[in-house]
């Protein structure tokens, strides 16, 4: 059995060996905490913390609303587009084709009227066309008219062949651009032996390239039934060349 004095001897040379154990590289044992000290919350991996504003500094406040905007000018902005504004020219090779096309189109009215085709002076047509005539009071009335009240409007003149009707016309022919033109015509009709004379216009449009009648414009027509109550006028009916 050892000894007291033995024992004691030993302990004092195992100590100082542990404790250079440690400082060697050795683990340090793990402390548990107290069970009446909480641990530290740890916030999750990712989350930021939030930012803690400095003492003194003032909180950010929020942006002001922006005034109202006014509202745009669209007298300002048509003034700027007519100030870059060209108007289309006509150039000479284009009054020859517009002249001669015009013409094959009047000519092609007056077939129609002669012939009692309807549909071929329909065809002529860029419905809705406005139709403009005025009364014996000396009033101009006028509107669109859609095909159907035109053919309706139309079918004395054009349903029917006038074979003892002449026609006889002076148009002139005004080309605002290549896609843009007026007809005016003084036009004289015999029909046995009565002769009437009188002036009308047309306004032609051209699409696709071919020239169509956009306003038939003639006086005199404003009393007939149909007309009178504002619908319209069958004007223009046969404007034609000689």
């Amino acid at each position: 059995m050892m000894s007291p004095v033995r024992f004691l001897a030993l302990l004092s040379l195992l100590v100082p060996i542990a404790v250079l154990g440690q400082g060697a590289g050795a683990p340090p044992a793990p402390t548990r905490p107290s069970p009446s000290t909480p641990e530290p919350s740890t916030p999750p991996p990712g989350s930021a913390e939030p930012a803690t504003p400095a003492p003194g500094a003032a909180e950010p406040s929020a942006p002001a609303p922006s005034a109202a905007e006014p509202a745009p000018s669209h007298g300002k902005d048509m003034g700027e587009a007519m100030a870059g504004w060209t108007p289309r020219k006509v150039t000479p090779a284009q009054e020859k084709q517009g002249q001669t096309q015009i013409t094959a189109l009047l000519k092609k009215l007056q077939q129609a009227s002669q012939k009692g085709e309807l549909d071929a002076a329909a065809a002529l047509v860029d419905f809705p066309v406005l139709m403009v005539t005025d009364n014996k009071a000396g009033d101009g009335i006028g509107g669109p008219w859609n095909e159907e009240q035109w053919r309706k409007m139309m079918e004395p003149v054009y349903g029917k062949p006038m074979k003892d009707l002449k026609m006889t016309h002076a148009p002139k022919i005004f080309l605002v651009s290549d896609a843009l033109a007026t007809v005016d015509d003084n036009w004289t009709m015999t029909m046995g032996k009565k002769k009437t004379t009188g002036r009308s216009a047309l306004l032609l449009v051209r699409k696709g390239g071919e020239w169509k009648v956009k306003a038939m414009i003639e006086g005199g027509w404003g009393d007939m039934p149909g007309v009178s109550e504002g619908q319209g006028a069958p004007a223009g009916s046969d404007t034609g060349t000689k």
